[in-house]
């Protein structure tokens, strides 16, 4: 799996964030920097994929634009049809994972992984909600199944249901939903990039997300800023 292309751009994220925002003091050195670090990687593999037609084809094909169901977008570092390192779309608050101001040096690798899976679940549900957002604007899908979907509905037969009618959706205009699946990459694209400009060295995760807000100011004129605010929120980031 060295030659995964998940894997790859995820390690690529990591020298990009080191040239645009730089090394802490190596006295500075927090948890909390490595922690963002895995999420960048993680950002970088959802982002690049997405600019292959081939992978937007297929996963829009196979989800038919549900994109919270298990797909080769949400499951960074695919090593097989059932394995992979990590989800992008993932359940976990902060309460669910170890103290970010713990020191570095008293956690272990998966630890700081651990600690880096709020935000990156959080940048993943923005990229869902921005997506499903431009498909209500258009008039591909009803404001009753965006708000069911974003509800997560539990149950199997509720799950079915939700499907069904994302194939009903989807069979009456795949280019539209495809067009807005490029338009919501583009967004958490210059998101992220501008973000990480105004980031420093010694960021914190409270300073990550307060660029976040920036940037959306920048990119929309801020108008996903409640969409910021709600998945911040549900992982218990604000």
């Amino acid at each position: 799996h060295n030659l995964n292309f998940d894997v790859l751009a995820h390690e690529f994220g990591h020298a990009m964030l080191y040239s645009v925002i730089g090394l802490p003091d190596a006295d500075n050195v927090g948890t909390e920097f490595y922690a963002y670090h895995e999420t960048a990687g993680d950002m970088v593999a959802v982002i690049s994929m997405l600019h292959f037609n081939t992978v937007l084809d297929r996963l829009l094909e196979d989800s038919r634009g549900n994109l919270y169901t298990r797909n080769e977008l949400n499951r960074v570092g695919e090593l097989s049809s059932t394995r992979q390192i990590r989800m992008a779309s993932n359940g976990m608050k902060m309460q669910d994972v170890p103290d970010p101001s713990t020191p570095r040096e008293e956690l272990s690798y998966k630890q700081i992984h651990d600690i880096s899976l709020p935000m990156t679940g959080a940048l993943f549900d923005l990229l869902i909600e921005v997506f499903q957002q431009k498909l209500v604007d258009a008039g591909l899908i009803s404001p009753e199944l965006d708000r069911l979907s974003r509800g997560l509905v539990d149950g199997e037969e509720d799950d079915l249901q939700l499907q069904e009618a994302f194939d009903t959706f989807y069979s009456l205009n795949p280019e539209g939903f495809k067009q807005a699946l490029i338009e919501a990459r583009d967004y958490l694209g210059k998101l992220f990039a501008l973000s990480c400009d105004m980031l420093s060295p010694e960021l914190s995760i409270r300073d990550v997300i307060q660029t976040l807000f920036e940037a959306d100011r920048l990119v929309s004129g801020g108008h996903y800023q409640i969409e910021l605010t709600q998945v911040f929120q549900l992982r218990e980031m604000i």
